[in-house]
């Protein structure tokens, strides 16, 4: 009669704080998913824009690729990007390529994180492991641009910027993410540990 009973006892009703986290997560995963889809499309406009646009609007400055839209003066010194050699700018899409690789990367590793605190996986090394990536991915995109300028450079490319505040606040995020996925992972042997013991 007990294993009938067990048989057809509820499962334990699920804790208010995991409830909560099931139901914030949703928006954070939908917006790191169109956040990744928007990365990725404009990687692929930049791309075919630097390839095969002709006009004056889209040009090289000493901050990058820079899209003029408007009436708004073009940056002193800027260069139409089809009038930089063909090959200088190809050897330019390979840190381009990084960089929004990893920026597209990071948020699908974080929608996919949401994903799994959505499902109720909070503490699983499942979640520990796309925490572990998308702060990975986002050192990688903060760091990539330094990284390159020596190739940069060296292809005549005029683009020095490699450190913005954007790319310092991915960094300490990233590397946040890092470490906090290591401090999950040790409560949950802390946890399995006690649990050992009892």
């Amino acid at each position: 009669m007990a294993a009938v009973e067990r048989l057809y006892a509820q499962p334990p009703p699920e804790s208010p704080a995991l409830s909560r986290i099931r139901r914030l997560s949703l928006p954070f995963e939908a917006v790191f998913a169109v956040l990744a889809g928007l990365v990725a499309v404009v990687y692929l406009a930049t791309i075919l824009t630097a390839l095969f646009y002709t006009g004056e609007q889209f040009r090289l400055t000493a901050q990058g690729p820079t899209l003029y839209l408007g009436d708004d003066p073009f940056a002193p010194g800027s260069l139409r990007i089809a009038d930089v050699p063909l090959t200088a700018r190809l050897i330019g899409l390979l840190p381009l390529s990084v960089i929004f690789g990893a920026l597209a990367g990071a948020f699908f590793c974080l929608h996919r994180l949401f994903a799994a605190y959505r499902r109720g996986e909070v503490f699983t090394e499942g979640s520990v492991r796309w925490m572990r990536r998308a702060g990975a991915l986002l050192v990688m995109f903060a760091a990539a641009p330094g990284l390159f300028q020596p190739l940069v450079r060296a292809a005549g490319l005029m683009d020095r910027a490699w450190l913005h505040g954007h790319t310092l606040a991915a960094l300490l995020v990233g590397a946040g993410l890092f470490v906090l996925s290591w401090v999950i992972t040790l409560g949950r042997q802390l946890q399995e540990d006690a649990e050992g013991y009892v």
